[in-house]
């Protein structure tokens, strides 16, 4: 009969420190003062952060078991001698232990389970990770037996079905990453208020439920060089724009208690003029200086480290004094760039927008001004933040766009999704490197 045994170990971002009498613990985001430990106790310590320890031992249980529920341990399972899994903890942060602690996973002894909805399993170089935004650990399975036992409990069998499987499941279990049927993620509005993929991506672009580097850590410096602060001009032809002369006199808190979305758009079309001023308020690029002496693009909304990855495409159905096609806005010389004057390109886009906007039925709207992200702009700088700093961006110049829409008498409408893939086809560029993160209805008011 083959004997599974458990092995404890200090997690792979954690160190022992002595210095002086000394002794801490420490890792990214926790510190753990040892002066309190026996001689017996700090020497455990010790071979935790050289060798795995198999802690049969129970007065190394008793220091073993708190420094397992405070994640300072990584927990291996082995077979024999052959590994089959080990329980990772994503981050040292103590609130995040505390959280999990509190909102648990209501997997009782015996119960039946079912994965959790917000597990991803992924391959890695040592097999199959699988974790959850919700747990405090990612699981590693490392071996061919654990893999088998992975996926015969996704497929629903009995847990109970042979050793690996068992211990597996449970272990599965005790991190959240099995969840009871028609447990607290099927019944509590809190959890069943969240997709996988937003939860992820709001865990992950914040503090607390990772280590991984986060921040302006210019990560990519030395492997590539972001685009250009202003992109090369296209090859079609371009419109020059009239720049407005002095700015709509609209008070402030005017503006903002007035501003309201508004889908329909009247009989007359907005004029070229009127986008011009809208497009040179929202978007225009200067050239500014720093104190330091350092010169950078600015426009008129604050953007994530100055970056200003978004480009505003307009796809102009219905302006007076512009030929339908799509186009993009040059900030820098103030000028519509070409892109195509496919008119068939231009309904197709018009038509996706209405369909974001519950207008299907009704005429086109005037213009559909799409904002494409450059995202090496920012993924050159920001690590594990990135996109979040993207959508950031987005919403600022939403708000920038409402607020100059209402100030120029023009109809705004900020819509929730779009079809990158059909821009990138019109655009002709990789779908990683540029596409749309945002739609915007434009045109005039109604009658």
């Amino acid at each position: 009969m083959s004997t599974i045994r458990t092995r404890y170990r200090l997690r792979r971002s954690a160190r022992l420190v002595e210095h002086g009498g000394n002794a801490v613990l420490t890792a990214p985001r926790s510190l753990l003062d040892c002066r309190h430990l026996s001689p017996a106790q700090l020497d455990l310590i010790r071979r935790l952060a050289t060798s795995e320890v198999p802690g049969d031992d129970p007065a190394e249980v008793a220091v073993i078991q708190p420094l397992d529920r405070a994640l300072w341990l990584t927990t291996s399972v082995y077979e024999q001698d052959t590994p089959l899994f080990r329980s990772d903890p994503v981050t040292s942060a103590s609130e995040f232990r505390r959280v999990a602690e509190r909102d648990g996973s209501g997997v009782v002894a015996g119960a039946a389970t079912t994965f959790s909805r917000f597990v991803t399993v992924t391959p890695s170089a040592e097999g199959f990770v699988v974790e959850s935004p919700l747990s405090t650990h990612r699981v590693v399975i490392t071996d061919a037996r654990a893999w088998s036992a992975l996926f015969a409990l996704a497929a629903g069998t009995d847990a109970a079905a042979d050793g690996v499987t068992r211990v597996l499941s449970a272990e599965l279990a005790r991190l959240g990453l099995l969840q009871p049927a028609g447990g607290p993620e099927t019944t509590e509005l809190g959890r069943r208020q969240w997709s996988r993929c937003d939860l992820l991506l709001h865990t992950r672009s914040r503090r607390g439920r990772h280590e991984n580097p986060s921040g302006g850590t210019l990560w990519a410096r030395g492997s590539f060089e972001p685009p250009p602060a202003v992109p090369s001009p296209l090859p079609g032809a371009e419109i020059p724009l009239r720049v407005p002369a002095a700015p709509p006199d609209a008070p402030l808190f005017e503006v903002l208690d007035t501003r309201v979305s508004v889908r329909r758009h009247g009989t007359r079309p907005i004029t070229v003029d009127q986008l011009g001023e809208f497009l040179y308020r929202c978007a225009r690029v200067e050239t500014r200086v720093d104190g330091d002496g350092r010169t950078r693009p600015w426009r008129p909304y604050p953007s994530g480290g100055g970056t200003y990855e978004l480009e505003l495409y307009v796809n102009a159905s219905d302006v007076d004094g512009l030929e339908r096609g799509l186009y993009r806005y040059a900030g820098d010389r103030h000028a519509l760039e070409t892109v195509s004057r496919d008119a068939a390109l231009v309904r197709r886009l018009a038509a996706d927008a209405q369909l974001s906007a519950s207008s299907t039925g009704e005429p086109a709207p005037q213009v559909v001004i799409l904002l494409a992200a450059r995202f090496g702009r920012v993924m050159w700088k920001y690590e594990s933040i990135g996109y979040a700093v993207v959508l950031k961006d987005v919403g600022v110049l939403f708000s920038t766009m409402y607020q100059v829409a209402t100030a120029l008498g023009l109809a705004p409408c900020a819509l929730g999704t779009g079809n990158s893939d059909l821009f990138s086809l019109a655009r002709g560029v990789p779908y990683h490197e540029e596409t749309t993160v945002g739609e915007f209805l434009l045109g005039s008011r109604p009658d």
